[in-house]
Protein backbone atom coordinates (compact mmCIF):
# COMPACT_ATOMS: atom_id res chain seq x y z
CA UNK A 1 0.00 0.00 0.00
CA UNK A 2 1.39 3.27 -0.88
CA UNK A 3 2.23 5.67 1.82
CA UNK A 4 0.40 9.09 1.95
CA UNK A 5 2.69 12.49 1.60
CA UNK A 6 2.16 13.02 5.35
CA UNK A 7 3.64 9.33 6.33
CA UNK A 8 6.51 9.96 3.63
CA UNK A 9 7.65 13.14 5.04
CA UNK A 10 7.72 11.57 8.43
CA UNK A 11 9.42 8.66 7.28
CA UNK A 12 11.84 10.61 5.48
CA UNK A 13 12.72 12.59 8.42
CA UNK A 14 12.74 9.84 11.20
CA UNK A 15 15.53 8.13 8.55
CA UNK A 16 17.39 11.80 8.76
CA UNK A 17 17.47 11.93 12.56
CA UNK A 18 18.54 8.34 12.99
CA UNK A 19 21.39 9.07 10.44
CA UNK A 20 22.31 12.05 12.52
CA UNK A 21 22.18 10.35 15.75
CA UNK A 22 24.47 7.74 14.40
CA UNK A 23 26.76 9.88 12.62
CA UNK A 24 27.11 12.15 15.47
CA UNK A 25 27.99 9.04 17.86
CA UNK A 26 30.62 8.26 15.05
CA UNK A 27 32.38 11.55 15.25
CA UNK A 28 32.40 12.13 19.10
CA UNK A 29 33.44 8.46 20.42
CA UNK A 30 36.44 8.72 22.72
CA UNK A 31 36.63 12.26 22.35
CA UNK A 32 38.77 14.03 25.64
CA UNK A 33 36.97 16.74 26.21
CA UNK A 34 39.16 18.60 28.38
CA UNK A 35 41.29 18.40 25.55
CA UNK A 36 38.23 20.14 23.28
CA UNK A 37 38.04 22.80 26.04
CA UNK A 38 41.54 23.58 25.66
CA UNK A 39 41.36 24.34 22.18
CA UNK A 40 38.20 25.71 22.00
CA UNK A 41 39.83 28.77 24.38
CA UNK A 42 42.47 29.27 21.88
CA UNK A 43 40.50 29.67 18.55
CA UNK A 44 41.41 32.61 16.68
CA UNK A 45 37.92 34.02 16.53
CA UNK A 46 39.86 37.21 15.07
CA UNK A 47 39.11 35.48 11.54
CA UNK A 48 35.41 35.75 11.61
CA UNK A 49 34.82 38.92 9.38
CA UNK A 50 37.08 37.48 6.52
CA UNK A 51 34.62 34.78 7.04
CA UNK A 52 31.93 36.57 7.15
CA UNK A 53 33.12 38.63 3.67
CA UNK A 54 34.08 35.54 2.16
CA UNK A 55 30.51 33.61 2.52
CA UNK A 56 29.00 36.84 1.11
CA UNK A 57 30.82 37.11 -2.00
CA UNK A 58 30.26 33.08 -2.41
CA UNK A 59 26.28 34.23 -2.06
CA UNK A 60 26.33 36.54 -4.54
CA UNK A 61 28.54 34.83 -6.73
CA UNK A 62 26.08 31.79 -6.80
CA UNK A 63 22.96 34.28 -6.92
CA UNK A 64 25.15 35.43 -10.81
CA UNK A 65 25.23 31.79 -11.58
CA UNK A 66 21.69 31.20 -11.13
CA UNK A 67 20.33 34.07 -13.10
CA UNK A 68 22.48 32.59 -15.95
CA UNK A 69 21.24 29.17 -15.23
CA UNK A 70 17.23 30.45 -15.22
CA UNK A 71 15.69 30.34 -19.16
CA UNK A 72 16.93 33.42 -21.40
CA UNK A 73 16.53 36.67 -21.36
CA UNK A 74 17.52 36.50 -18.04
CA UNK A 75 15.67 38.77 -16.44
CA UNK A 76 15.89 38.07 -12.74
CA UNK A 77 16.78 40.86 -10.50
CA UNK A 78 19.79 39.66 -8.57
CA UNK A 79 18.39 41.59 -5.53
CA UNK A 80 15.70 38.93 -5.87
CA UNK A 81 18.30 35.71 -6.19
CA UNK A 82 20.78 36.68 -3.35
CA UNK A 83 17.22 36.79 -1.10
CA UNK A 84 16.44 33.99 -2.59
CA UNK A 85 19.79 32.34 -1.94
CA UNK A 86 20.34 33.26 1.68
CA UNK A 87 16.20 32.14 2.26
CA UNK A 88 16.78 28.80 0.78
CA UNK A 89 19.68 28.35 2.68
CA UNK A 90 18.08 29.55 6.24
CA UNK A 91 15.48 27.13 5.34
CA UNK A 92 18.14 24.30 4.95
CA UNK A 93 19.46 24.77 8.15
CA UNK A 94 15.90 25.29 9.94
CA UNK A 95 13.29 22.73 8.47
CA UNK A 96 13.68 19.34 7.77
CA UNK A 97 13.85 18.03 4.23
CA UNK A 98 16.17 20.52 3.37
CA UNK A 99 13.15 22.67 2.15
CA UNK A 100 15.45 25.44 0.48
CA UNK A 101 15.65 23.38 -2.32
CA UNK A 102 11.65 24.42 -2.76
CA UNK A 103 11.78 27.71 -1.28
CA UNK A 104 14.27 29.88 -3.71
CA UNK A 105 12.62 28.89 -6.61
CA UNK A 106 9.24 30.45 -4.53
CA UNK A 107 10.67 33.22 -3.87
CA UNK A 108 11.67 33.79 -7.47
CA UNK A 109 8.49 32.58 -8.87
CA UNK A 110 6.67 34.90 -7.09
CA UNK A 111 7.90 37.67 -8.64
CA UNK A 112 6.02 36.71 -11.73
CA UNK A 113 9.44 36.68 -14.05
CA UNK A 114 9.71 32.55 -14.62
CA UNK A 115 6.97 29.68 -13.46
CA UNK A 116 7.74 28.00 -10.33
CA UNK A 117 8.70 24.51 -12.32
CA UNK A 118 11.58 26.61 -14.48
CA UNK A 119 13.26 28.04 -11.18
CA UNK A 120 12.96 24.29 -9.78
CA UNK A 121 14.34 23.22 -13.10
CA UNK A 122 17.41 25.60 -12.87
CA UNK A 123 18.14 24.65 -9.01
CA UNK A 124 18.08 20.40 -10.40
CA UNK A 125 20.51 21.80 -13.07
CA UNK A 126 22.52 24.02 -10.39
CA UNK A 127 22.64 20.77 -8.47
CA UNK A 128 24.25 18.66 -11.10
CA UNK A 129 27.28 21.28 -11.91
CA UNK A 130 27.87 21.13 -8.03
CA UNK A 131 27.94 17.40 -7.91
CA UNK A 132 30.37 17.42 -10.87
CA UNK A 133 33.03 19.97 -8.96
CA UNK A 134 32.78 17.73 -5.97
CA UNK A 135 33.26 14.62 -7.70
CA UNK A 136 36.09 15.77 -9.48
CA UNK A 137 37.53 17.69 -6.86
CA UNK A 138 37.30 14.55 -4.96
CA UNK A 139 39.32 12.80 -8.04
CA UNK A 140 42.05 15.28 -8.05
CA UNK A 141 42.68 15.71 -4.46
CA UNK A 142 42.77 11.62 -3.89
CA UNK A 143 46.11 11.46 -5.98
CA UNK A 144 48.10 13.15 -3.07
CA UNK A 145 47.47 10.62 -0.63
CA UNK A 146 50.43 8.02 -0.75
CA UNK A 147 48.46 5.98 2.05
CA UNK A 148 45.10 5.45 0.56
CA UNK A 149 44.04 2.28 -0.17
CA UNK A 150 44.66 1.54 -4.21
CA UNK A 151 40.76 0.96 -4.65
CA UNK A 152 40.37 4.48 -3.44
CA UNK A 153 42.73 6.00 -5.96
CA UNK A 154 40.98 3.59 -8.23
CA UNK A 155 37.11 4.97 -7.18
CA UNK A 156 38.42 8.95 -7.20
CA UNK A 157 39.89 7.95 -10.92
CA UNK A 158 36.13 6.77 -11.52
CA UNK A 159 34.48 9.77 -9.80
CA UNK A 160 36.52 12.07 -11.71
CA UNK A 161 35.48 10.73 -14.90
CA UNK A 162 31.76 10.20 -14.12
CA UNK A 163 32.24 14.20 -12.74
CA UNK A 164 33.54 14.96 -16.51
CA UNK A 165 30.81 13.10 -17.97
CA UNK A 166 27.82 14.98 -16.41
CA UNK A 167 29.01 18.02 -17.15
CA UNK A 168 30.39 17.12 -21.01
CA UNK A 169 26.72 15.63 -20.73
CA UNK A 170 24.37 18.09 -19.63
CA UNK A 171 26.44 20.60 -21.87
CA UNK A 172 26.08 19.06 -24.74
CA UNK A 173 22.37 17.55 -24.05
CA UNK A 174 21.98 21.53 -24.34
CA UNK A 175 22.94 21.97 -27.67
CA UNK A 176 21.70 18.72 -29.04
CA UNK A 177 19.08 17.41 -26.56
CA UNK A 178 16.98 14.74 -28.96
CA UNK A 179 20.85 13.00 -30.32
CA UNK A 180 21.84 12.67 -26.57
CA UNK A 181 18.35 11.45 -25.84
CA UNK A 182 18.24 8.36 -28.73
CA UNK A 183 21.43 7.43 -27.51
CA UNK A 184 20.44 7.05 -23.60
CA UNK A 185 17.21 5.25 -24.93
CA UNK A 186 19.42 2.92 -27.06
CA UNK A 187 21.74 2.54 -23.69
CA UNK A 188 19.31 1.67 -21.64
CA UNK A 189 17.14 -0.47 -24.05
CA UNK A 190 18.19 -3.93 -21.42
CA UNK A 191 16.28 -2.05 -18.68
CA UNK A 192 12.97 -2.72 -20.20
CA UNK A 193 10.43 -0.18 -21.85
CA UNK A 194 9.01 0.74 -18.09
CA UNK A 195 12.24 1.91 -16.51
CA UNK A 196 13.80 2.93 -19.75
CA UNK A 197 11.20 5.51 -20.45
CA UNK A 198 10.81 6.85 -17.30
CA UNK A 199 14.69 7.55 -16.63
CA UNK A 200 14.60 9.17 -20.33
CA UNK A 201 12.00 11.65 -18.92
CA UNK A 202 14.13 12.72 -16.22
CA UNK A 203 16.98 12.99 -18.74
CA UNK A 204 14.91 14.94 -21.09
CA UNK A 205 13.21 17.10 -18.39
CA UNK A 206 16.58 17.98 -17.04
CA UNK A 207 18.30 18.98 -20.86
CA UNK A 208 15.02 21.29 -21.28
CA UNK A 209 16.14 22.99 -17.96
CA UNK A 210 19.46 22.93 -19.30
CA UNK A 211 18.54 25.16 -22.44
CA UNK A 212 19.88 28.26 -21.40
CA UNK A 213 23.20 27.00 -21.41
CA UNK A 214 23.19 26.86 -25.42
CA UNK A 215 24.12 30.59 -25.00
CA UNK A 216 28.18 30.53 -24.73
CA UNK A 217 28.42 33.94 -23.01
CA UNK A 218 25.89 32.40 -20.70
CA UNK A 219 27.37 29.41 -20.08
CA UNK A 220 30.97 30.32 -19.85
CA UNK A 221 29.67 32.96 -17.02
CA UNK A 222 28.53 29.78 -15.44
CA UNK A 223 31.30 27.58 -15.45
CA UNK A 224 33.38 30.74 -14.44
CA UNK A 225 30.81 31.47 -11.30
CA UNK A 226 30.97 27.66 -10.54
CA UNK A 227 35.17 28.22 -10.04
CA UNK A 228 34.77 31.04 -8.02
CA UNK A 229 32.11 29.46 -5.88
CA UNK A 230 34.12 26.33 -5.34
CA UNK A 231 37.29 28.23 -4.70
CA UNK A 232 35.45 30.93 -2.08
CA UNK A 233 34.09 27.48 -0.59
CA UNK A 234 38.11 26.19 -0.59
CA UNK A 235 39.39 29.09 1.25
CA UNK A 236 36.43 29.45 3.88
CA UNK A 237 37.41 25.72 4.85
CA UNK A 238 41.35 26.68 4.68
CA UNK A 239 40.06 29.73 7.40
CA UNK A 240 37.96 27.46 9.13
CA UNK A 241 41.26 25.20 10.45
CA UNK A 242 43.42 28.22 10.49
CA UNK A 243 41.10 29.12 13.48
CA UNK A 244 42.68 26.02 15.42
CA UNK A 245 46.28 27.27 15.90
CA UNK A 246 47.32 23.75 16.88
CA UNK A 247 46.56 22.50 13.18
CA UNK A 248 48.49 23.82 9.87
CA UNK A 249 45.82 24.22 6.95
CA UNK A 250 47.30 23.53 3.60
CA UNK A 251 45.11 23.67 0.01
CA UNK A 252 45.09 19.80 0.21
CA UNK A 253 43.43 19.79 3.27
CA UNK A 254 41.18 22.38 2.54
CA UNK A 255 39.92 21.47 -0.71
CA UNK A 256 39.63 17.51 1.18
CA UNK A 257 37.60 18.72 3.75
CA UNK A 258 35.67 20.49 1.68
CA UNK A 259 34.97 17.77 -0.62
CA UNK A 260 34.57 15.02 2.11
CA UNK A 261 31.94 17.58 4.02
CA UNK A 262 29.82 18.02 0.76
CA UNK A 263 29.44 14.10 0.21
CA UNK A 264 29.09 13.82 4.21
CA UNK A 265 25.66 16.17 4.05
CA UNK A 266 24.43 14.66 0.52
CA UNK A 267 23.76 11.97 3.07
CA UNK A 268 19.99 11.95 5.17
CA UNK A 269 20.30 14.34 8.16
CA UNK A 270 18.48 16.26 10.17
CA UNK A 271 17.91 19.73 9.71
CA UNK A 272 20.81 21.91 9.57
CA UNK A 273 22.96 18.58 8.58
CA UNK A 274 23.89 18.21 12.21
CA UNK A 275 25.83 14.98 12.51
CA UNK A 276 26.96 14.08 9.21
CA UNK A 277 28.93 17.69 9.08
CA UNK A 278 30.84 16.71 11.91
CA UNK A 279 31.34 13.16 10.72
CA UNK A 280 32.70 14.72 7.33
CA UNK A 281 34.94 17.31 9.11
CA UNK A 282 36.63 14.45 11.58
CA UNK A 283 36.66 12.02 8.42
CA UNK A 284 38.51 14.65 6.10
CA UNK A 285 41.04 15.77 9.01
CA UNK A 286 41.59 12.35 10.04
CA UNK A 287 43.31 11.59 6.62
CA UNK A 288 45.90 14.13 7.36
CA UNK A 289 47.11 13.26 10.86
CA UNK A 290 44.72 15.75 12.96
CA UNK A 291 43.90 14.78 16.62
CA UNK A 292 39.84 13.76 17.08
CA UNK A 293 40.08 16.42 19.79
CA UNK A 294 40.89 19.16 17.35
CA UNK A 295 38.81 18.30 14.14
CA UNK A 296 36.30 18.22 16.89
CA UNK A 297 36.70 21.84 17.33
CA UNK A 298 37.09 22.85 13.74
CA UNK A 299 33.56 21.15 13.24
CA UNK A 300 31.91 22.58 16.15
CA UNK A 301 33.18 26.18 15.13
CA UNK A 302 33.27 26.13 11.87
CA UNK A 303 29.24 24.40 12.22
CA UNK A 304 28.44 27.11 14.63
CA UNK A 305 29.29 30.42 12.78
CA UNK A 306 27.67 28.74 9.60
CA UNK A 307 24.39 28.93 11.40
CA UNK A 308 25.00 32.40 12.26
CA UNK A 309 25.90 33.61 9.01
CA UNK A 310 23.00 32.21 8.02
CA UNK A 311 21.22 33.19 10.08
CA UNK A 312 21.99 36.84 9.69
CA UNK A 313 21.59 36.88 6.34
CA UNK A 314 18.14 35.20 6.01
CA UNK A 315 16.67 37.38 8.53
CA UNK A 316 17.79 40.24 6.47
CA UNK A 317 16.87 38.82 3.85
CA UNK A 318 13.28 37.71 4.75
CA UNK A 319 12.47 41.05 5.68
CA UNK A 320 13.88 42.76 2.33
CA UNK A 321 11.41 40.40 0.55
CA UNK A 322 8.45 40.71 2.64
CA UNK A 323 7.80 37.12 3.51
CA UNK A 324 6.94 35.50 6.89
CA UNK A 325 8.23 32.32 8.50
CA UNK A 326 4.91 31.20 8.71
CA UNK A 327 4.78 31.45 4.90
CA UNK A 328 7.41 29.40 4.15
CA UNK A 329 7.01 26.55 6.53
CA UNK A 330 3.28 26.67 5.05
CA UNK A 331 4.55 26.31 1.18
CA UNK A 332 7.13 23.11 2.08
CA UNK A 333 4.50 21.45 4.24
CA UNK A 334 2.90 19.83 1.06
CA UNK A 335 6.45 19.07 -0.50
CA UNK A 336 8.38 16.14 -0.05
CA UNK A 337 11.87 15.88 -0.65
CA UNK A 338 13.79 17.39 -4.16
CA UNK A 339 14.40 13.96 -5.34
CA UNK A 340 10.17 13.02 -5.11
CA UNK A 341 9.45 16.06 -8.01
CA UNK A 342 12.19 15.95 -10.29
CA UNK A 343 9.77 13.67 -12.52
CA UNK A 344 7.76 16.33 -12.30
CA UNK A 345 9.94 19.49 -13.36
CA UNK A 346 9.58 19.50 -16.81
CA UNK A 347 5.89 20.52 -16.49
CA UNK A 348 5.73 24.19 -17.46
CA UNK A 349 9.05 24.65 -19.38
CA UNK A 350 9.74 25.49 -22.55
CA UNK A 351 9.20 22.59 -24.83
CA UNK A 352 6.55 20.82 -23.29
CA UNK A 353 2.96 21.11 -23.40
CA UNK A 354 0.72 21.25 -20.08
CA UNK A 355 2.28 24.34 -18.60
CA UNK A 356 2.00 24.98 -15.19
CA UNK A 357 1.12 28.51 -14.40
Amino acid sequence: MALSSHHRRFFHLGVGVLGSGIALWWSLRGVKWNEVLTALAQVRWGLIPLLVFTFWAHCRVRAYRWRYLLPPPHQAAPPDLFDGLIIGNLCTFLLPLRAGEFIRPYLVSRRGTYPYPACLASVVVERFFDLSSVLLCFGLVASHFSALPFWVYRGAQGLGILAVSLLVGIVVGAFFRGTVIAIVRRLFGLFGEHWRERFVKIVDELLCAAASLRNLDALAKVLAATVFVWGSTFLSYYLFIAMVPTVTPSVTMSVAMTVIVALAVAAPSAPGFLGVYQAGCVGALDLFGVPTEDAIVIALVSHALQYLMVLGFGLCSLRRQGVGWGELRQRVSGEESPIDVVKELGKGLPGHEGARR
